[in-house]
C-alpha cells in the first residue's frame, strides 16, 4: 500500500501560468490532430460532455479533470439532456475535491475531507495525489456552494495564487495578534469577514468564521474556511461510482499498454478516461520530466492497421481531450474533418509522458 501511494502521489505542476523551474524547457505534448490517410479507421467521440472549465493559475488539474468524470456520470445516470448547462446545485465543484487524497492522515479510517492530507500537501507546496476517495465515496460539493470559477480566474499566475494563500495566513495571524491584545474574540470578526470576502469572493457568516478561527492553526483556518464551513452539505452520486485505475511508466511497453487501456476503457465503458502524467516541462540537461499535467480523454480516431493490436510507437492516433485551461484552449485544437474541439495528436502525446502515468476511469 505504501509503495502504491508513493507511485500515485505524482507532482501536479499543472497551473495555466506556472513558474517554470530553472533549466527547464517546454515539451510538444499538445499538437493538432493530423488527418489519417487510411480508409480503415476506428472512431469514437463521446457526446453530451460537461462544460469546459479553467483551473486558472491554481495547481488543481487533478481535481478539475476528476470533476469531469464525476459530472459525466451524474448527467448519464440522471439522463440530463445538456450536460454543459447543468444547474449549479448538481454541478460538481472542483475546489471541493481538493482535500481528498489517496492516503488518509495517520492511517485513519477516512470518511470526510479533513481525514485526508491533500490540502496539507498543497498548502505546503508538496506533491498532491488524485482525489480517488472522493470518487469512491461519491461525495462532492455542488457549484452552488462556492462558485469556483469566480475564485480561480482572479489569479493571473501561480505566484499570485501562492501570494493570495499567504494573505489568508496573514488574516489569521493578524486576528490572533489582535485578540491577544484586546482579549475580545468577536471584536475583529467584521474586519476578518471583509478581508476574506475580498480574497475568496464569498462572505462567510459569523458562525462560519467562528468555526474557522477556532482551528488549531492558520492551515486549519484555511481548510475550515474553504470547505467545512460551507452552508450546504456534500451530495452523493448514486449509485456510487467505482474508480478503476492503472499505473504505468514511460517505457515503450508501458506507453503501449496505457494507450490500449485508454482506447479499451472508452470503447467498453463509453465514459471519459483521465490520463495523468503528461509531461509539459523537461530538464534541459537530463531530459527528465519536471512538470506534469492531467487531462481527460473523451474520444479517439486511429488507423487500425498501424495501431491494433499493440498500440506501439507506430500507431497513428488522434485523441479528443478535455483540458482544464478554458474554452479558448479547446478551440485551438479543432480538426475540420472531426466534430467538436480538443482534437490533438495522440501519437505525439504518448511520446511526452513522465515517469509515473495513471489512467483512471469509472466502473
Amino acid at each position: 500500500m505504501k509503495t502504491l501511494f508513493l507511485m500515485i502521489s505524482i507532482l501536479w505542476s499543472c497551473s495555466l501560468v506556472a513558474s517554470i523551474p530553472q533549466n527547464a524547457v517546454g515539451t510538444n505534448a499538445f499538437q493538432n490532430a493530423s488527418r489519417l490517410s487510411s480508409t480503415d479507421i476506428e472512431f469514437l467521440s463521446l457526446e453530451n460532455l460537461p462544460r469546459i472549465r479553467s483551473q486558472g493559475a491554481t495547481p488543481f488539474c487533478a481535481e478539475y479533470n476528476t470533476s469531469y468524470l464525476m459530472q459525466y456520470r451524474i448527467c448519464k445516470k440522471n439522463k440530463i439532456a445538456n450536460c454543459s448547462q447543468v444547474p449549479s446545485n448538481i454541478e460538481v465543484n472542483p475546489i471541493g475535491l481538493v482535500p481528498f487524497s489517496f492516503k488518509p492522515k495517520d492511517g485513519k479510517s477516512a470518511t470526510v475531507p479533513s481525514d485526508y492530507e491533500n490540502l496539507d500537501l498543497l498548502l505546503e507546496d508538496k506533491n498532491a495525489s488524485l482525489p480517488i476517495p472522493a470518487i469512491t465515496l461519491g461525495s462532492y460539493y455542488p457549484e452552488s456552494c462556492f462558485p469556483s470559477d469566480i475564485w480561480v480566474n482572479t489569479f493571473s499566475s501561480t505566484d499570485q495564487y501562492v501570494a493570495e494563500v499567504n494573505k489568508i495566513y496573514d488574516i489569521y495571524n493578524d486576528y490572533k495578534k489582535q485578540i491577544n491584545t484586546t482579549q475580545c474574540e468577536e471584536c475583529g470578526y467584521d474586519q476578518v469577514i471583509s478581508k476574506v470576502q475580498n480574497l475568496l469572493r464569498y462572505k462567510p457568516s459569523r458562525e462560519q468564521l467562528k468555526h474557522a478561527l477556532n482551528g488549531l492553526d492558520a492551515k486549519e483556518f484555511i481548510k475550515r474556511l474553504l470547505f467545512s464551513a460551507w452552508d450546504c452539505p456534500q451530495k452523493v452520486i448514486r449509485p456510487r461510482p467505482v474508480p478503476e485505475y492503472e499505473l504505468f511508466n514511460n517505457s515503450p511497453n508501458d506507453v503501449s499498454k496505457a494507450m490500449a487501456r485508454i482506447v479499451n476503457d472508452l470503447k467498453t465503458k463509453n465514459e471519459p478516461v483521465l490520463l495523468s502524467g503528461v509531461c509539459l516541462l523537461r530538464d534541459k540537461t537530463t531530459k527528465t520530466c519536471v512538470g506534469s499535467h492531467g487531462i481527460t480523454i473523451t474520444g479517439f480516431e486511429y488507423d487500425k492497421s498501424s495501431c491494433e493490436p499493440n498500440f506501439d510507437s507506430n500507431c497513428k492516433i488522434n485523441f479528443r481531450v478535455m483540458n482544464s485551461w478554458g474554452q479558448d484552449w479547446q478551440d485551438q485544437y479543432k480538426a475540420p474533418w472531426l466534430k467538436g474541439d480538443g482534437w490533438i495528436s495522440g501519437t505525439q502525446l504518448m511520446k511526452e509522458l513522465g515517469s509515473v502515468v495513471v489512467t483512471l476511469s469509472l466502473k
